[in-house]
């Protein structure tokens, strides 16, 4: 068998696992995956680059200007800081879902959309874009070494 064969099946065996791979690396920046997050809702950033909502109430508004100006008064999904303090990345069969342990998950996901807890596409964009320079190098580093 020649070198170029020993290659060859080295990048199939390599290939074959970029699955896991992503996987891994999702977990390990879930971290950094719910930062993006907690950085949009505190300045009331939808995931789709508009607001997430705004409130009813005048007063309520200017109760959250003066706790959160960032937000502009805007719905931001920052009261006591427990729903983003306490939001996870989880795999849920071959997707991966951001979520909150929080109590109120369920209620602040069916009013504002349950979509507001993942990332945008630029965030997506900009996380693959990373994942796969890093897939991309830890191939070359292990079929050249």
């Amino acid at each position: 068998m020649s070198y170029i064969d020993d290659y060859s099946l080295q990048l199939n065996r390599e290939v074959s696992n970029i699955p896991k791979f992503v996987a891994d690396m999702i977990i390990l920046n879930a971290g950094n995956i719910v930062n993006e997050v907690k950085r949009r809702w505190i300045i009331g950033k939808s995931v789709d680059g508009g607001i997430i909502a705004e409130y009813r109430s005048e007063e309520y508004r200017q109760y959250k200007i003066g706790i959160n100006p960032q937000a502009k008064g805007f719905v931001d999904l920052h009261d006591t800081g427990s729903l983003a303090d306490l939001l996870t990345v989880r795999k849920a069969g071959n997707l991966f879902e951001i979520y909150s342990t929080d109590s109120k998950f369920e209620k602040i996901g069916k009013k504002y959309g349950f979509e507001e807890f993942g990332l945008s596409s630029e965030e997506q964009e900009q996380l693959f874009a990373e994942i796969y320079d890093f897939v991309v190098e830890s191939i070359m580093n292990k079929l050249w070494r």
